[in-house]
């Protein structure tokens, strides 16, 4: 006996992991009668598309895709015939999912070359509640950008029945239509229903059931390989969703289907450990009335036209989300911006149109010194009048072995004009324009666009001093460390000064450190006053949050707690201070800001926690991130409700067990803390209008009290607060403070 087997689908019902195995077994499978004819690669792919007439949809053209349905069929008709001629039973399969949505008419010409061969259809099945969010999830890896509400809205919540006006949705997941539409031409019993199992069911049993319904033995395939397209979570679905919003079409669909969706989305997305911030993908409950309704439809059909089953019919029960389960769309705001969805797209439209970066010429000082090329990535934003001196500044460094990437952030003002300009005076300077993204996001196309051995940062308001950067490459020549460091000067109101605090935090000179060792460290979060080894910044997928202020610090977080780096002395930044208000750490009062500083705060302290030793933890929660707490309770006074009671939440998530009573924030901003914490709005807006008037007034610190314990406390006049209703840790002045 010869027969020929089409396994049609459906779409995301382990058809490719069925493909995988039965390429991966051909030879053995062949020598026991079962043939998977292997013309090409893709060839299957293209056979479907011949057959659905929809090249056009993934980009191909005619040439690529004429005649493969029919090499395919004679492929398997020589060789039924071969086998017949010998005596010997055979079994040819032809698979693909995107046969499962033809038309009769299609049908009728896939069925052609195969006229008077015995053909059995075998579709394979898996429970609507999982279909619906692998499907919503299939259309964003080729390019849908449609919210999960949005595609559901328009794709499942209309009519379902074949004889309705139903969406390509229902028509793609139906399998009595389906087999209703493959065997109307064949005789009854021609049709088999493979139930995909369950979830936890065990790692053959699909196979199991897919091999009976060819009639041979499954155990011809032992070693079965692990599917190879992991479902993404709700995390990276809406990363590959902006990622492709930013690509949008500047990748022809082929290129896009090869580069976006199989080599990143399928192929690096999905071998990276699962994000902790991640949820797996979940079909709303509330379409479970809908889906069992369709469900329950759809088998008494195929069990009235006669079709085979093979596998449990219960598996194929609708599994939906739990209560408190996230909404597929539905994703943190902070986990989604650090995966910088811009400049992966930027990495990833150069990649398709083969325009990696080329570095600058090296001069021939360079050649012979072998001096490493250092990329500066400077994004520039309403900075016209800034951005010459932020340039001269980098082109009279003396590491001149560099290159400089301008990114035009679509900037409202002259930026780009200015940036092509000394573009054509120095072959150092290229410039790439974009749409309005962020400062996280330039950053990150900018990088796409570099090629060095090393990579830094500069704002396009701020300028270098001559030595900076070759100090910190010089350190990191010789130390072979993962990053630099150096400390950074103020430039406010004509004047340089180094902060204390970076004063003390680069004291000491270190080559080879380790955040475990110095965790005070973590309080230096700029981008800009730190040179990176390129090759460890790309191995540890770092990147900038983007859509996001205050985007230095998850970053620098990380890069401290991943590597090994060389802290200078030396300033290697002059970090100018606008006098217009104008910079985004002049506008605390509006809660966006809050909000975004809030965010960042949550997703550095995620990183310490998952990364730090207790030492490490204890400082990052006393000492780093409350470091501009104080910045935000002086706005206090006049405050709107939504930004103290977000303020409120702020102080109680993070040191609500520990207190701000223990950070290093001074005494009056302890108290302040403190009081936030407990929800004190009235009497914290009061301290800090006291504390204010007391400064203008007299400055110094507050008064000094003994209370009757001996203890030195805050002293404030009752009409300001009653301290008896304040914890004295509160009030404490420790003993280096009096």
């Amino acid at each position: 006996m010869t027969r020929v087997v089409l396994h049609v689908g459906l779409p995301k019902t382990g058809t490719t992991w069925l493909q995988a195995l039965l390429g991966e077994h051909r030879d053995v499978l062949r020598e026991s009668g079962l043939l998977y004819p292997f013309v090409a690669r893709d060839a299957m792919f293209h056979g479907a598309l011949e057959v659905r007439e929809s090249r056009n949809f993934y980009g191909l053209r005619a040439a690529e895709v004429a005649g493969s349905w029919q090499r395919l069929c004679d492929r398997a008709r020589s060789w039924l015939d071969e086998r017949q001629a010998a005596g010997l039973p055979a079994t040819a399969v032809l698979s693909h999912e995107v046969l499962a949505g033809a038309t009769p008419a299609q049908v009728e010409g896939a069925l052609r070359p195969l006229a008077d061969l015995e053909v059995h259809v075998v579709v394979t099945a898996r429970d609507l509640g999982r279909l619906v969010t692998a499907q919503w999830q299939e259309r964003v890896k080729l390019g849908d950008t449609r919210s999960f509400a949005a595609w559901r809205a328009e794709s499942v919540d209309g009519p379902w029945r074949a004889d309705a006006a139903r969406s390509a949705f229902w028509h793609r997941v139906d399998p009595a239509d389906t087999l209703t539409r493959w065997t109307a031409a064949l005789p009854r019993g021609r049709g088999h229903l493979v139930v995909a199992p369950a979830p936890g069911a065990a790692p053959g049993e699909l196979w199991r059931r897919f091999a009976e319904a060819l009639a041979v033995d499954p155990a011809l395939a032992p070693s079965l390989p692990p599917p190879a397209n992991r479902s993404l979570g709700t995390l990276e679905t809406a990363l590959v969703r902006q990622v492709g919003d930013a690509v949008g079409r500047r990748l022809p669909p082929d290129v896009r289907r090869r580069v976006v969706k199989r080599g990143w989305a399928e192929g690096e997305l999905a071998a990276a450990p699962p994000d902790p911030a991640s949820a797996p993908l979940r079909c709303p409950a509330d379409l479970l009335p809908r889906l069992l309704e369709a469900t329950e439809a759809w088998l008494r059909q195929v069990e009235g036209a006669g079709h085979a089953v093979h596998g449990d019919l219960g598996d194929l029960a609708p599994v939906v989300a739990d209560p408190g389960d996230p909404a597929p769309d539905e994703v943190p705001r902070g986990p989604l911006a650090a995966r910088g969805a811009r400049g992966t797209a930027e990495r990833l439209v150069l990649r398709g149109l083969g325009t990696a970066p080329s570095p600058p010429r090296p001069s021939l000082a360079d050649r012979v010194r072998r001096r490493p090329l250092l990329s500066v990535v400077v994004p520039a934003w309403g900075t016209e009048a800034w951005l010459p001196a932020c340039l001269d500044s980098a082109l009279a460094a003396r590491h001149r072995h560099l290159e400089v990437v301008v990114v035009d952030d679509g900037s409202p003002d002259r930026c780009g004009e200015v940036a092509e300009q000394y573009a054509a005076r120095d072959g150092r300077v290229r410039v790439v324009r974009v749409e309005n993204g962020g400062l996280g996001a330039a950053r990150n196309v900018g990088t796409a666009h570099t090629s060095g051995d090393y990579l830094a940062f500069l704002d396009s308001d701020d300028v270098v001093p001559p030595d900076g950067w070759a100090r910190l490459v010089d350190s990191l020549e010789r130390s072979g460390s993962d990053f630099a460091v150096g400390s950074v000067a103020r430039w406010e109101a004509g004047s340089l000064h180094e902060p204390p605090w970076m004063r003390r935090l680069h004291a000491e000179e270190r080559r080879g450190a380790v955040v475990g060792e110095h965790p005070e460290l973590l309080g230096d979060v700029f981008a800009w006053d730190k040179v990176f080894r390129r090759a460890w910044w790309d191995a540890q997928g770092l990147c900038w949050p983007e859509g996001i202020r205050y985007e230095d610090q998850p970053t620098t977080t990380e890069a401290f707690l991943r590597g090994r780096f060389d802290v200078l002395r030396e300033v290697v930044y002059h970090w100018r201070i606008r006098d217009d208000g104008t910079s985004i750490t002049q506008q605390r009062a509006s809660l966006v800001d809050l909000e975004d500083r809030w965010e960042t705060k949550r997703m550095s302290w995620a990183s310490v926690r998952r990364r730090g030793d207790a030492a490490t933890q204890q400082v990052a929660l006393d000492r780093v991130l409350p470091g501009d707490l104080h910045r935000y309770f002086a706005e206090l006074p006049g405050a709107p409700d939504a930004w103290w009671e977000l303020l409120h939440r702020m102080v109680r998530e993070l040191w609500g067990e520990r207190s701000l009573v223990h950070s290093g924030l001074l005494p009056a901003d302890r108290l302040v803390g403190w009081l936030v914490e407990q929800g004190r709005r009235d009497d914290a807006v009061a301290v800090v209008e006291h504390v204010a008037a007391h400064r203008a007034a007299a400055g110094g610190p507050l008064p000094r009290a003994v209370d009757p314990a001996g203890r030195v406390r805050l002293d404030l006049p009752a009409s300001v607060l009653d301290v008896s209703t304040v914890a004295p840790a509160a009030l404490a002045v420790r003993p280096h403070e009096v």
